[in-house]
């Protein structure tokens, strides 16, 4: 919009931003790049899609304790180990920070104020992102693990499929466990990332954004500080509803954008798995009531499983 000045305490290559990078995380699946489209489509926003540069594929592992962990180190080896050796905590955050800020910037042009960009799949990029940009924005989009598992298996069948994959029902039952502890193990480590740190996050439902998509938009966009008016929030919206968006369908990237498929798509022996698998967590999330007794005792006994492969 016209009139917006720069954030004067933004210096460097990021120094035309009006405020620091926002970003979007959330298990895969969740919705994390409708947000990110919905986001983007405001003229001053520049946007990244899953750079990698804050997750352990990345950057991540060269912010970790161990490079200063001396007494461990000395411990083991009788000397020290990692970048310790060499630099200061503090220098290795301010090299990093003046790296990522560069590379941030390429995505710049001169009308944009605003930088986005979605991480998924990894909570542990929160903490780097905290390090890094403790004044920054982070959004978790959270969607219901059942249809997350829905929405995976889909995938699995279409543009994810391999040619040595099969269909085997086991093969299935392993992956719907698998998601279901994998849904749940990093909403729960996620949600407990953005209230151990100080930097700012926001929950969003990716049913919210089916269900009152206006007040949603207006919630995200207050929340990254971004100026939009009634007008264009109404545009911007209508912009990236799933009947407007390209590659869409059963076997696309993005698939339907429907909610609570699972309720006609799983069996009662496919709800009780899942249900083991990422119950507590469904619970915690209000998605759910408390585990019915035969979830409880098939997750019992699965976890006792899992226990026992990791032994032998």
């Amino acid at each position: 919009m016209e009139g917006t000045v720069a954030d004067p305490a933004r210096t460097g290559a990021l120094a035309q931003l009006d405020a620091a990078p926002i970003f979007i995380c959330g298990h895969i699946r969740s919705g994390t790049t409708w947000v990110l489209d919905l986001l983007s489509a405001h003229p001053l926003v520049a946007d990244l899609f899953e750079s990698l540069i804050f997750t352990g594929s990345g950057l991540a592992p060269l912010l970790q304790d161990i490079h200063w962990d001396f007494e461990s180190s000395q411990r083991m080896f009788d000397r020290r180990m990692g970048l310790g050796q060499m630099l200061e905590r503090e220098r290795v955050l301010d090299d990093v920070r003046a790296l990522c800020d560069s590379w941030l910037a390429r995505a710049l042009e001169p009308q944009h104020r605003f930088l986005v960009e979605k991480t998924p799949g990894d909570a542990r990029s929160i903490q780097t992102l905290a390090k890094l940009y403790p004044d920054a924005a982070v959004i978790h989009v959270l969607r219901d693990g059942r249809d997350v598992a829905i929405s995976s298996a889909a995938a699995r069948r279409g543009w994810q499929r391999r040619e040595t994959q099969t269909d085997d029902p086991r093969a299935g039952s392993r992956h719907l466990w698998g998601i279901g502890l994998g849904w749940a193990r990093q909403v729960t480590t996620m949600r407990a990332q953005l209230e151990r740190t100080e930097i700012r996050g926001f929950e969003v439902r990716y049913e919210q954004m089916h269900e009152r998509p206006i007040e949603t938009a207006r919630a995200l966009f207050e929340f990254c500080r971004i100026p939009v008016s009634e007008q264009q929030l109404a545009e911007l919206v209508d912009q990236v509803h799933f009947s407007k968006l390209p590659k869409t369908g059963p076997e696309s990237f993005r698939r339907s954008g429907k909610v609570g498929n699972w309720r006609t798509e799983w069996n009662r022996g496919q709800r009780l798995l899942f249900t083991a698998a990422a119950g507590p967590a469904l619970e915690k999330t209000d998605y759910a009531p408390p585990m019915i007794w035969q979830a409880r005792a098939l997750r019992w006994l699965l976890m006792r499983y899992e226990k026992l492969k990791g032994v032998m």
